[in-house]
């Protein structure tokens, strides 16, 4: 079997019974092709032929429109002579053939301005009660008109004065001038082409009501579109659609607009769009030819082309995981095409590129890097000759409240001081871990807080959350008020000794964010992970003398509220007989755009920083 198919008898028997199908491909391409366009020009000559068939229509229609138009506007200085209305309406009816009656009929539905020159009363008609609802222009065909007493056509057309409504203008023409009537058999051209006859000619309005057609009743309904209504099909603006009827025949509709957007025309056509060639007699030797060629044209890319492209490609490869050394790699040979060899340079030349830019940005970070923490060491430093200041005006202050309120201020000056200690030693100056910075604050703050005989033990469960530097600073500070307030109302519930304090920081379940909408009902919800920092005390008797009650209007408790919202959160006190709860739950989003591809532990988020309410940004200003 080896044997056999390396034989050049067999090889050459296989490549000619391929040969054709290049030929059978194109064939039939083109066979789609001469259909595809015999679809679209038998569509364009079923629109042309509809549009034919209702010219006269449309004109007569489009005259009744005008005609109307204009007589609204001559009826308004005519109201009060019915007489010389009178004759204007019959001076139209008599100089048109069509018309057989104008009126005007006002809010009262009373006409005394009529081509007949009398006095009629329309109350109860369903077209009057229709104009005063709609006041708009509109047509209608009235199985018996109300003063013609015959099946007509009524266009209406409404008259105001200063934009106040006073009634309308109907011109009536009769149905059978309107309705296209053809003889038995399909009519022939001007170039002696049998014409197709439609199965119907419908006229209907915006609407999807039928105003005028050929047939009635059921065999109407059954040639109707079944997949859409009319006035959905105008809607869309198609100008031919195909389709199946209510009864299942294949038909063709074009649609005309006689009135745009009030009347349309609709023809029905019986779908003969003949069937396609029977390619399997011709598809044999086009087949064969085309694997043929496809063998050929395999081998004279592969030798000439491929060899070289996957070299090239290996290349971009080794330097897109990462292998920056660009020589001493194997190259492309010098048997291929010049575009090729001209890509190979492009692609040297834009690797060396790439890697001067990015030897470039690299210094340019270190260096930022360099600076920034440069800048957080001296803030740091500066916060800490001020705390040293603060230090030595502790000693010499008289007072106890004047030391209490000069410690209360040297706590937060140190919280910011360990803010930026924590930013100039990490390892990434885009975040701040919480676990790190508020249980350094925490220990700063509780060792000058709380009373040395108080006896309490603290419990601390900080979670390993991530925060960006604008958003650590409220947080640290909110840390600092919250504990520093509950040392300072804490009490022992059940004796000396009982007294206890707890501080948590943990992360909560997503939830639904809503500061951000759902562009799409089939994408998922965003959500947005929360966190919430919870200080608990003990209520009872004091822990030292300067005991004062807590006051929702004291400096701490304000703070505490502007760093809350600050942070986007939500303050939640709540207290009973032993206890004093302080929660602020506050949202853990995305890591901000633009800031350095670092890796995050797991379990790290980042806290995107917000900005204060303006009259809190006031207040820090002032």
């Amino acid at each position: 079997m080896k044997a056999i198919g390396q034989s050049l008898v067999f090889r050459v028997a296989v490549m000619l019974t391929v040969a054709l199908l290049p030929v059978g491909i194109i064939a039939l391409m083109q066979t789609a092709n001469v259909s595809r366009q015999a679809d679209e020009l038998n569509r364009s000559a079923l629109f042309g032929q509809t549009v034919a068939d209702v010219e006269e229509m449309r004109d007569m229609m489009h005259g009744g429109f005008a005609s109307a138009r204009v007589l609204a506007t001559s009826v308004v200085g005519l109201r009060g002579d019915p007489e010389a209305c009178s004759s204007l309406m019959q001076q139209l009816t008599e100089r048109s053939v069509v018309y057989t009656l104008a009126m005007f009929v006002d809010t009262q539905n009373v006409t005394t301005c009529n081509s007949r020159s009398e006095t009629f009363d329309i109350t109860g008609s369903e077209f009057a009660a229709t104009m005063a609802e709609d006041r708009v222009p509109m047509a209608d065909l009235l199985q018996r008109g109300r003063v013609t007493g015959s099946e007509v056509m009524v266009l209406g057309y409404p008259v105001y004065e200063d934009g106040t409504y006073l009634g309308f203008v109907s011109i009536s023409i009769e149905k059978e001038d309107l309705t296209v009537q053809r003889d038995g058999g399909d009519p022939v051209g001007g170039d002696g082409e049998v014409m197709q006859t439609p199965v119907d000619l419908v006229t209907f309005t915006n609407s999807g009501r039928v105003l005028l057609s050929r047939n009635e009743g059921d065999a109407l309904a059954g040639e109707l579109p079944a997949e859409s209504t009319l006035a959905e099909l105008i809607d869309s603006g198609a100008t031919t659609v195909s389709g199946h009827s209510v009864a299942g025949e294949a038909r063709i509709y074009t649609f005309v607009p006689i009135i745009p957007g009030l009347v349309y025309a609709m023809a029905i056509w019986a779908d003969k769009t003949p069937d396609g060639l029977n390619w399997y007699s011709a598809a044999v030797f086009p087949m064969l030819m085309w694997i043929i060629s496809l063998g050929v044209a395999y081998i004279a890319v592969h030798r000439l082309v491929l060899v070289h492209i996957r070299r090239l490609r290996a290349r971009m490869i080794r330097f897109a995981a990462g292998h920056r050394s660009i020589h001493g790699e194997s190259k492309i040979s010098d048997r291929a095409p010049s575009e090729l060899q001209e890509m190979n340079e492009t692609f040297s030349s834009m690797a060396e590129t790439i890697l001067r830019d990015e030897a470039e940005l690299e210094d340019g970070l270190h260096e930022k890097n360099l600076l920034l923490r440069e800048v957080h060491h001296r803030v740091k430093n500066n916060l800490q000759l001020i705390a040293s200041v603060m230090n030595m005006e502790i000693r010499k202050a008289e007072g106890e409240e004047a030391r209490t309120t000069l410690r209360r201020i040297l706590d937060r000056v140190l919280g910011l001081a360990t803010v930026h200690s924590s930013l100039y030693q990490t390892s990434r100056l885009s975040v701040v871990h919480a676990d790190l910075l508020l249980n350094a604050i925490l220990r700063q703050t509780l060792s000058t807080a709380l009373p040395k005989d108080a006896g309490v033990s603290p419990g601390m469960d900080i979670a390993g959350l991530t925060l960006a530097p604008d958003q650590a600073v409220p947080i640290a500070l909110l840390t600092t008020e919250a504990v520093t307030n509950a040392t300072k109302h804490m009490g022992h519930p059940d004796g000396p000794g009982s007294a206890w304090l707890q501080i948590k920081l943990e992360e909560l379940e997503p939830e639904a964010s809503e500061a951000e909408p759902i562009p799409d009902e089939d994408e998922d919800e965003t959500l947005c992970s929360r966190a919430r920092l919870t200080v608990l005390n003990s209520k009872g008797a004091p822990l030292s003398r300067d005991y004062t009650p807590p006051s929702s209007n004291g400096l701490g408790s304000q703070l505490i509220r502007a760093f809350a919202a600050q942070l986007g959160g939500k303050l939640e006190l709540d207290q009973d007989d032993e206890t004093f709860s302080l929660a602020v739950t506050f949202p853990i989003e995305a890591q901000p755009e633009g800031e350095p591809d670092a890796p995050i532990a797991p379990g790290e988020r980042t806290v995107a920083p917000r900005d204060l309410p303006e009259n809190l940004r006031k207040e820090g200003t002032a």
